[in-house]
């Protein structure tokens, strides 16, 4: 890109729309609509090599429609969690209450309600680690958060009532993570989520694992190493993707 390259102008609700059906939903290569999702291949190939390579007995009686269905919520809220890091706070309720609409609209609210799983595993990881003096902090800045979108969705006309309520803690949850990303923290909780809601654990470690003296080494994530880090891979792969989307517009609302 050229120093005096401007960015192109792309109202929110189309780059939105456009990154959902062509990148999440419904993928097309040229004007050929591709049937099977596109993260479902890469599912299908990473169960493969945990499976083959890795000698995973556990994640080989996953079923790979139930994996590829839970990558398509994580993908969903990995867009909205690098939107986040990206964009700070300009447009974040704008689109999650876009996101909200979309799905409803395309009769997939399941995806919405179940984004609400992983949400709370990154809000988990913000504060997984944290002394008791940063601990308080942050609980002091979520709640300050928490008022200060409460006023900002009333300025635009909303009632806070329990759905918008909903939506605002989602934000606070994604607020703060930058250090719990790049740390890997936030994987970890997304991944403690994943593995729970596949069955391959119990509990609910993911909502509790960041909370201020919870004892977190009785955690066995009952799978490999190595299909830990495939699985990361595939989480980082698609932060990245939604990331990289974001670079070369600029998002006007």
């Amino acid at each position: 890109m050229g120093f005096f390259t401007s960015k192109k102008e792309v109202k929110l609700e189309d780059f939105c729309r456009d990154f959902y059906e062509h990148s999440l939903l419904n993928p097309k290569i040229g004007e050929k609509e591709i049937k099977v999702n596109t993260i479902n291949g890469w599912v299908e190939l990473v169960k493969k090599a945990i499976v083959e390579f890795d000698n995973d007995i556990i994640f080989a009686n996953v079923d790979v429609n139930k994996l590829t269905y839970e990558f398509e919520v994580i993908s969903f809220e990995l867009f909205a969690l690098a939107w986040m890091h990206t964009f700070g706070d300009d447009f974040v309720f704008d689109q999650s209450i876009f996101t909200n609409r979309y799905l409803q609209e395309k009769t997939k609210n399941n995806i919405w309600t179940d984004m609400k799983e992983y949400n709370i595993a990154i809000g988990s990881s913000v504060t997984y680690g944290l002394s008791d003096v940063k601990y308080m902090k942050n609980m002091t800045e979520r709640a300050n958060f928490m008022d200060k979108y409460e006023d900002i969705a009333k300025n635009k006309g909303f009632d806070i009532s329990d759905s918008v309520l909903d939506i605002i803690r989602r934000l606070m949850y994604r607020k703060f993570s930058e250090k719990a990303w790049e740390s890997g923290s936030t994987i970890f909780g997304l991944t403690l989520a994943l593995l729970q809601r596949l069955g391959l654990i119990r509990g609910d470690t993911y909502k509790n694992f960041g909370l201020f003296g919870y004892d977190n080494s009785n955690i066995n994530l009952r799978i490999s190493d190595n299909a830990r880090l495939r699985l990361n891979t595939l989480m980082s792969g698609l932060y990245d993707n939604a990331k990289k989307s974001f670079e070369d517009v600029k998002i006007i609302n």
